[in-house]
């Protein structure tokens, strides 16, 4: 019996990469799952475990991150705001929301604009890898 044309395809390899990224995100089961899934892609990742140190940690780090990944609604700061914060001492970083709200109803309530890079929770490592990577090489 033959194998099926499903079975025959290769699995994708994981998108790698060697960049610096800042990940924030306040559920410590998710943070701990992208920190593992990025780090195997071979990115160096930096992720406050605690939300008050968020603020501190974007300063210090800035220039040398070259992407964001941030849920969008989080106590305190909002991702929005850590962008933003980022941003004004990094323009060159790029930025990747995550929500488990859709991308559309969010940019319905204006939190974020139409055409923001964002990635909808839950998702699998293989699709946070190849998010990652989409987004930076634009």
């Amino acid at each position: 019996m033959g194998e099926s044309a499903a079975a025959r395809q290769p699995v994708p390899a994981p998108a790698r990469g060697s960049e610096t990224i800042l990940l924030i995100e306040d559920h410590e089961q998710l943070r701990e799952l992208a920190l593992t899934v990025l780090r195997s892609c071979g990115y160096s990742v930096l992720s406050p475990d605690d939300p008050q140190a968020v603020r501190a940690m974007v300063e210090e780090v800035a220039m040398t991150v070259q992407l964001l990944i941030t849920d969008v609604v989080m106590p305190g700061m909002n991702g929005r705001e850590v962008a933003q914060l980022l941003l004004a001492r990094n323009p060159r970083a790029r930025v990747l929301y995550m929500s488990g709200y859709t991308d559309n109803a969010i940019a319905q309530r204006g939190v974020l604009d139409k055409g923001t890079s964002f990635l909808a929770k839950p998702f699998t490592p293989s699709a946070l890898s190849a998010k990652v990577r989409e987004v930076l090489d634009q």
